[in-house]
Protein backbone atom coordinates (compact mmCIF):
# COMPACT_ATOMS: atom_id res chain seq x y z
CA UNK A 1 0.00 0.00 0.00
CA UNK A 2 1.40 3.58 -1.35
CA UNK A 3 1.60 6.89 1.23
CA UNK A 4 -1.49 8.01 -0.62
CA UNK A 5 -3.71 4.86 0.11
CA UNK A 6 -2.86 4.65 3.94
CA UNK A 7 -3.36 8.59 4.41
CA UNK A 8 -6.88 7.86 2.31
CA UNK A 9 -7.26 4.51 4.71
CA UNK A 10 -6.31 7.05 7.97
CA UNK A 11 -9.05 9.69 6.95
CA UNK A 12 -11.38 7.38 6.89
CA UNK A 13 -10.96 5.27 10.13
CA UNK A 14 -11.04 9.12 11.76
CA UNK A 15 -14.65 9.83 9.81
CA UNK A 16 -15.73 6.81 10.91
CA UNK A 17 -14.79 6.99 14.28
CA UNK A 18 -16.49 10.66 14.61
CA UNK A 19 -19.62 9.22 12.95
CA UNK A 20 -19.57 6.25 15.74
CA UNK A 21 -18.88 8.61 18.72
CA UNK A 22 -21.67 10.82 17.53
CA UNK A 23 -24.37 8.16 17.23
CA UNK A 24 -23.49 7.48 20.62
CA UNK A 25 -24.08 10.64 22.27
CA UNK A 26 -27.31 10.86 20.70
CA UNK A 27 -28.37 7.78 21.89
CA UNK A 28 -27.65 8.10 25.19
CA UNK A 29 -28.87 11.94 25.00
CA UNK A 30 -32.10 10.84 23.80
CA UNK A 31 -35.09 11.99 26.05
CA UNK A 32 -31.99 14.51 27.98
CA UNK A 33 -31.24 17.66 27.59
CA UNK A 34 -28.78 18.70 24.28
CA UNK A 35 -25.77 18.19 24.22
CA UNK A 36 -22.81 20.35 22.52
CA UNK A 37 -20.35 19.36 20.34
CA UNK A 38 -17.26 21.85 19.99
CA UNK A 39 -14.83 21.39 17.12
CA UNK A 40 -12.08 24.12 16.19
CA UNK A 41 -12.15 23.63 12.55
CA UNK A 42 -12.11 25.29 10.09
CA UNK A 43 -8.50 26.78 10.24
CA UNK A 44 -8.16 30.35 10.90
CA UNK A 45 -7.98 32.80 8.27
CA UNK A 46 -6.14 36.20 7.46
CA UNK A 47 -4.59 37.61 4.95
CA UNK A 48 -1.36 39.77 5.16
CA UNK A 49 1.10 41.93 3.53
CA UNK A 50 4.36 43.50 4.42
CA UNK A 51 5.30 46.73 2.54
CA UNK A 52 7.46 48.33 0.95
CA UNK A 53 8.09 45.59 -1.07
CA UNK A 54 10.54 45.21 -4.16
CA UNK A 55 11.78 47.64 -6.15
CA UNK A 56 11.10 49.93 -3.26
CA UNK A 57 13.74 49.88 -0.63
CA UNK A 58 14.61 51.32 2.80
CA UNK A 59 17.00 52.69 4.66
CA UNK A 60 17.95 52.77 8.48
CA UNK A 61 15.26 54.59 10.54
CA UNK A 62 12.22 54.43 7.92
CA UNK A 63 9.30 52.48 8.71
CA UNK A 64 7.73 48.95 7.19
CA UNK A 65 4.46 48.64 7.84
CA UNK A 66 2.92 44.67 8.45
CA UNK A 67 -0.96 44.51 8.10
CA UNK A 68 -3.53 42.05 8.55
CA UNK A 69 -6.50 41.68 6.90
CA UNK A 70 -9.72 39.91 7.17
CA UNK A 71 -8.79 38.03 10.05
CA UNK A 72 -11.53 35.49 11.88
CA UNK A 73 -11.74 32.11 13.30
CA UNK A 74 -14.70 30.25 13.46
CA UNK A 75 -15.20 26.91 15.39
CA UNK A 76 -18.41 24.06 14.89
CA UNK A 77 -20.66 23.62 17.54
CA UNK A 78 -23.06 20.68 17.26
CA UNK A 79 -26.00 20.22 18.97
CA UNK A 80 -27.37 16.59 19.45
CA UNK A 81 -30.89 16.69 20.75
CA UNK A 82 -33.20 14.32 22.65
CA UNK A 83 -35.14 12.95 19.69
CA UNK A 84 -31.65 11.78 18.19
CA UNK A 85 -31.50 14.35 15.65
CA UNK A 86 -28.54 16.43 15.48
CA UNK A 87 -27.26 19.76 14.33
CA UNK A 88 -24.66 22.16 13.48
CA UNK A 89 -22.96 25.36 12.08
CA UNK A 90 -19.99 27.69 12.75
CA UNK A 91 -19.72 29.73 15.49
CA UNK A 92 -17.23 33.20 15.52
CA UNK A 93 -14.46 32.45 18.27
CA UNK A 94 -12.40 35.73 19.38
CA UNK A 95 -9.15 36.51 17.50
CA UNK A 96 -7.85 39.07 20.35
CA UNK A 97 -5.10 37.41 20.70
CA UNK A 98 -3.61 37.53 17.52
CA UNK A 99 0.08 39.00 16.88
CA UNK A 100 2.74 40.09 14.76
CA UNK A 101 6.06 38.60 15.20
CA UNK A 102 8.77 40.45 13.63
CA UNK A 103 12.35 38.90 12.46
CA UNK A 104 14.46 42.20 12.44
CA UNK A 105 18.61 41.18 13.61
CA UNK A 106 19.19 44.87 14.35
CA UNK A 107 16.86 44.66 17.89
CA UNK A 108 17.99 42.90 20.88
CA UNK A 109 17.02 39.38 20.56
CA UNK A 110 15.94 40.15 16.58
CA UNK A 111 12.37 39.05 17.35
CA UNK A 112 9.52 42.06 17.99
CA UNK A 113 6.48 41.42 19.22
CA UNK A 114 3.20 43.19 18.29
CA UNK A 115 -0.37 42.04 19.43
CA UNK A 116 -2.26 44.12 16.72
CA UNK A 117 -3.11 43.51 13.45
CA UNK A 118 -1.42 46.26 12.04
CA UNK A 119 2.18 47.27 13.36
CA UNK A 120 4.69 50.33 11.94
CA UNK A 121 8.06 48.92 12.60
CA UNK A 122 11.12 50.84 12.48
CA UNK A 123 14.19 49.65 10.88
CA UNK A 124 17.29 50.40 12.29
CA UNK A 125 21.11 50.45 11.93
CA UNK A 126 22.60 47.16 12.34
CA UNK A 127 26.59 46.38 13.08
CA UNK A 128 28.87 45.66 10.61
CA UNK A 129 30.32 42.49 10.91
CA UNK A 130 34.36 42.34 11.93
CA UNK A 131 36.44 40.94 9.08
CA UNK A 132 36.02 37.50 10.48
CA UNK A 133 32.88 37.41 9.56
CA UNK A 134 33.06 35.55 6.10
CA UNK A 135 29.14 34.73 4.91
CA UNK A 136 29.32 34.85 1.00
CA UNK A 137 32.12 37.13 1.57
CA UNK A 138 29.59 39.74 0.41
CA UNK A 139 29.67 43.50 1.59
CA UNK A 140 26.31 43.22 4.18
CA UNK A 141 24.93 46.31 2.65
CA UNK A 142 21.44 44.90 3.15
CA UNK A 143 19.32 43.45 5.45
CA UNK A 144 16.14 41.50 4.95
CA UNK A 145 13.01 42.13 7.96
CA UNK A 146 10.37 39.41 7.92
CA UNK A 147 7.06 38.68 9.90
CA UNK A 148 4.75 35.89 10.81
CA UNK A 149 1.17 36.65 11.62
CA UNK A 150 -0.24 34.26 14.50
CA UNK A 151 -3.72 34.05 14.78
CA UNK A 152 -4.97 33.23 18.12
CA UNK A 153 -8.26 32.68 20.00
CA UNK A 154 -6.11 32.83 23.41
CA UNK A 155 -8.11 29.44 24.64
CA UNK A 156 -6.03 26.69 26.71
CA UNK A 157 -4.43 24.09 24.73
CA UNK A 158 -6.52 21.59 26.51
CA UNK A 159 -9.50 23.41 25.77
CA UNK A 160 -11.06 21.74 22.38
CA UNK A 161 -12.30 25.08 20.52
CA UNK A 162 -8.39 26.34 20.81
CA UNK A 163 -6.83 26.65 17.70
CA UNK A 164 -4.33 28.76 16.05
CA UNK A 165 -2.97 30.42 12.47
CA UNK A 166 0.50 31.43 10.95
CA UNK A 167 0.50 33.42 7.81
CA UNK A 168 4.14 34.83 6.65
CA UNK A 169 4.17 37.96 4.86
CA UNK A 170 6.85 38.79 2.17
CA UNK A 171 9.96 40.58 3.84
CA UNK A 172 11.28 44.08 3.45
CA UNK A 173 14.60 44.70 2.35
CA UNK A 174 17.01 47.57 4.47
CA UNK A 175 19.97 49.33 2.72
CA UNK A 176 23.30 51.33 3.00
CA UNK A 177 24.81 53.02 0.50
CA UNK A 178 27.93 50.49 -0.87
CA UNK A 179 29.36 52.54 -3.36
CA UNK A 180 30.28 55.94 -4.39
CA UNK A 181 30.95 56.97 -8.15
CA UNK A 182 33.55 59.74 -9.03
CA UNK A 183 33.69 62.26 -12.22
CA UNK A 184 36.18 65.19 -12.84
CA UNK A 185 34.59 68.58 -12.20
CA UNK A 186 36.90 71.71 -12.68
CA UNK A 187 40.39 72.52 -11.96
CA UNK A 188 41.40 74.81 -9.33
CA UNK A 189 43.25 77.91 -9.03
CA UNK A 190 44.79 80.47 -5.87
CA UNK A 191 45.09 83.19 -6.94
CA UNK A 192 47.94 82.42 -10.25
CA UNK A 193 48.54 78.63 -8.70
CA UNK A 194 47.09 75.72 -10.33
CA UNK A 195 46.32 74.03 -7.02
CA UNK A 196 44.02 71.01 -7.80
CA UNK A 197 40.85 69.76 -9.38
CA UNK A 198 37.26 69.32 -8.21
CA UNK A 199 35.22 65.67 -8.19
CA UNK A 200 31.85 64.68 -8.43
CA UNK A 201 30.47 62.14 -6.62
CA UNK A 202 26.99 60.47 -6.30
CA UNK A 203 26.64 57.35 -4.32
CA UNK A 204 24.20 53.89 -4.36
CA UNK A 205 23.81 50.55 -3.57
CA UNK A 206 24.83 47.98 -5.79
CA UNK A 207 21.78 45.55 -5.70
CA UNK A 208 19.71 48.44 -5.32
CA UNK A 209 20.81 51.88 -7.66
CA UNK A 210 17.16 53.05 -7.84
CA UNK A 211 17.49 53.49 -3.99
CA UNK A 212 17.71 57.06 -2.65
CA UNK A 213 19.18 58.15 0.03
CA UNK A 214 18.69 62.00 0.21
CA UNK A 215 18.97 63.65 3.60
CA UNK A 216 22.17 61.62 4.54
CA UNK A 217 24.98 63.14 6.24
CA UNK A 218 28.42 61.97 5.32
CA UNK A 219 31.75 62.87 6.00
CA UNK A 220 35.28 62.52 4.90
CA UNK A 221 38.44 61.24 6.67
CA UNK A 222 41.79 60.54 5.40
CA UNK A 223 43.25 57.47 6.45
CA UNK A 224 46.86 57.59 5.15
CA UNK A 225 49.16 59.32 3.31
CA UNK A 226 52.12 58.09 0.47
CA UNK A 227 54.70 59.60 -0.51
CA UNK A 228 58.82 60.14 -0.66
CA UNK A 229 59.79 61.74 3.36
CA UNK A 230 56.27 60.71 4.90
CA UNK A 231 58.57 58.45 7.53
CA UNK A 232 61.01 61.47 8.15
CA UNK A 233 59.73 62.75 11.59
CA UNK A 234 60.52 66.28 9.94
CA UNK A 235 56.92 66.14 8.16
CA UNK A 236 54.51 65.10 10.80
CA UNK A 237 53.26 68.22 11.17
CA UNK A 238 52.55 68.14 7.71
CA UNK A 239 51.32 65.01 7.75
CA UNK A 240 48.72 65.68 10.68
CA UNK A 241 47.86 68.56 9.02
CA UNK A 242 46.68 67.72 6.15
CA UNK A 243 44.48 65.03 8.45
CA UNK A 244 42.58 67.48 10.23
CA UNK A 245 41.99 69.94 7.48
CA UNK A 246 39.98 67.18 5.60
CA UNK A 247 36.90 68.02 7.23
CA UNK A 248 34.12 68.16 4.35
CA UNK A 249 30.49 66.83 5.48
CA UNK A 250 28.06 66.32 2.45
CA UNK A 251 24.16 66.52 2.46
CA UNK A 252 23.05 63.87 -0.15
CA UNK A 253 20.57 65.01 -3.07
CA UNK A 254 17.59 62.88 -3.75
CA UNK A 255 19.24 62.02 -6.99
CA UNK A 256 22.23 60.76 -4.46
CA UNK A 257 24.82 63.18 -5.65
CA UNK A 258 26.81 65.01 -3.13
CA UNK A 259 25.06 68.37 -4.32
CA UNK A 260 28.63 69.74 -3.85
CA UNK A 261 32.05 68.75 -5.30
CA UNK A 262 34.72 67.63 -3.37
CA UNK A 263 37.85 69.93 -3.75
CA UNK A 264 41.37 68.75 -3.62
CA UNK A 265 43.62 71.81 -3.80
CA UNK A 266 47.48 71.27 -2.81
CA UNK A 267 47.95 73.66 0.41
CA UNK A 268 51.45 74.79 2.23
CA UNK A 269 51.08 71.16 3.96
CA UNK A 270 51.25 69.08 0.48
CA UNK A 271 53.55 71.37 -1.17
CA UNK A 272 56.18 70.83 1.75
CA UNK A 273 55.63 67.11 1.15
CA UNK A 274 55.78 66.98 -2.65
CA UNK A 275 58.94 69.47 -1.78
CA UNK A 276 60.68 66.39 -0.64
CA UNK A 277 60.25 64.49 -3.94
CA UNK A 278 57.80 62.16 -5.93
CA UNK A 279 54.03 62.15 -5.61
CA UNK A 280 51.45 62.51 -2.51
CA UNK A 281 49.06 60.54 -2.25
CA UNK A 282 46.34 61.00 0.51
CA UNK A 283 43.78 57.55 0.97
CA UNK A 284 40.00 59.08 1.42
CA UNK A 285 36.87 57.31 2.49
CA UNK A 286 33.37 58.63 3.43
CA UNK A 287 31.58 57.40 5.88
CA UNK A 288 27.75 57.43 6.81
CA UNK A 289 26.78 60.17 9.81
CA UNK A 290 23.12 59.38 9.89
CA UNK A 291 20.72 56.66 11.35
CA UNK A 292 23.11 55.85 14.38
CA UNK A 293 25.28 54.03 11.94
CA UNK A 294 28.26 55.81 12.86
CA UNK A 295 27.57 55.01 16.57
CA UNK A 296 27.40 51.25 16.05
CA UNK A 297 30.16 51.52 13.15
CA UNK A 298 32.86 54.07 13.98
CA UNK A 299 35.40 51.84 11.42
CA UNK A 300 33.22 51.14 8.96
CA UNK A 301 33.42 53.59 5.25
CA UNK A 302 31.05 53.48 2.60
CA UNK A 303 32.01 50.73 0.28
CA UNK A 304 34.17 48.81 2.96
CA UNK A 305 33.50 44.78 2.47
CA UNK A 306 33.98 42.09 4.62
CA UNK A 307 36.26 39.57 4.14
CA UNK A 308 38.30 41.82 1.48
CA UNK A 309 41.27 44.21 1.82
CA UNK A 310 40.69 47.50 3.81
CA UNK A 311 41.64 49.45 0.15
CA UNK A 312 37.91 48.55 -0.47
CA UNK A 313 36.10 51.71 -0.60
CA UNK A 314 39.27 53.65 -0.22
CA UNK A 315 39.38 56.69 -2.68
CA UNK A 316 42.77 57.89 -3.98
CA UNK A 317 43.66 61.63 -4.70
CA UNK A 318 47.20 61.85 -6.01
CA UNK A 319 48.97 64.98 -5.97
CA UNK A 320 51.63 65.44 -9.10
CA UNK A 321 53.77 68.88 -9.01
CA UNK A 322 54.59 69.34 -12.86
CA UNK A 323 55.99 73.32 -12.06
CA UNK A 324 56.10 75.66 -9.35
CA UNK A 325 52.67 77.07 -10.57
CA UNK A 326 50.71 74.16 -11.37
CA UNK A 327 49.67 70.88 -9.40
CA UNK A 328 47.25 68.49 -10.56
CA UNK A 329 45.11 66.78 -8.54
CA UNK A 330 44.27 62.59 -10.13
CA UNK A 331 41.96 60.68 -8.07
CA UNK A 332 40.59 57.48 -8.24
CA UNK A 333 42.99 57.20 -11.58
CA UNK A 334 40.76 59.63 -13.08
CA UNK A 335 43.33 62.31 -14.95
CA UNK A 336 43.10 65.52 -13.89
CA UNK A 337 42.39 67.80 -16.67
CA UNK A 338 45.62 69.86 -16.88
CA UNK A 339 43.39 72.85 -17.88
CA UNK A 340 44.24 76.47 -16.28
CA UNK A 341 41.30 78.17 -14.42
CA UNK A 342 39.51 80.56 -16.49
CA UNK A 343 39.19 84.44 -14.64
Amino acid sequence: MNNGMKKRAARAVVRAAAFLLLAMAMSLHIGQAPLEIWSADPSPVATVAASPLLPEVLHPEEQASFIASGVADFDTRTVVGGGCSAGSGLVADTTESSRWTIFDPTYEGGIVVAEDESVEHTVQAWEWPDESYQEGGATRAMRHVGALFTVDDGRLPSDDRHDTGSFVAGSVRVAIPNAITTAPGEPMCRGTLRCGHTYSHALLNTAYPAKSFGGMEISESIVSILCDVCLDEAFDGDIQSIISDADGTWTIQEDNTFGVTDKHCAGPSVFNLLDGGGDVTLLQVYRIESWGWGEKNAEHHIGRQVGFSFLSGVHTIVFQQISNSMVLAHKDRLTDSGEFCEF
